[in-house]
């Protein structure tokens, strides 16, 4: 039996004040699906624009708990193209933030160039001289 991925949800974090408290929740995604998203400007077309922003609320968006005029917005493709331009960016701009930051912290200090724990002392480093023939 083989090491089980892990697939953690992104809970996205916004640095705009005014988006501080919302509560916005993605799936984890191949890298295949990250690169679909990647790069929006890059898309040919408003309509591809669209449908790759639609698919993005639809597929990897799992909840928010955002209200426009007191009534709750749908997580989905059309609850995130019917949201104000600044509040859709903020979404997809934290999701892309999110889906790269480093969940856990870094183990212990370095160790200043010493073996680290668990490796053999028989391994060599690699060597940066190249000599060509």
């Amino acid at each position: 039996m083989g090491f089980e991925v892990p697939k953690r949800p992104v809970r996205l974090i916004f640095e705009d004040a005014d988006l501080a408290g919302a509560q916005v929740l993605c799936r984890s995604v191949s890298l295949d699906e990250w690169l679909t998203y990647l790069d929006l400007g890059a898309l040919g077309s408003l309509e591809d624009l669209r449908a790759t922003l639609k698919r993005f609320g639809d597929e990897v968006v799992e909840s928010w708990d955002l209200t426009s005029d007191k009534k709750a917005v749908a997580a989905t493709g059309e609850g995130l193209l019917s949201l104000p331009v600044d509040v859709g960016k903020a979404i997809y701009n934290a999701w892309q933030e999110g889906v790269v930051r480093v969940s856990a912290p870094l183990g212990g200090p370095s160790s200043n160039g010493g073996t680290p724990p668990g490796l053999s002392g028989s391994m060599l480093p690699l060597s940066t001289n190249h000599q060509s023939s």
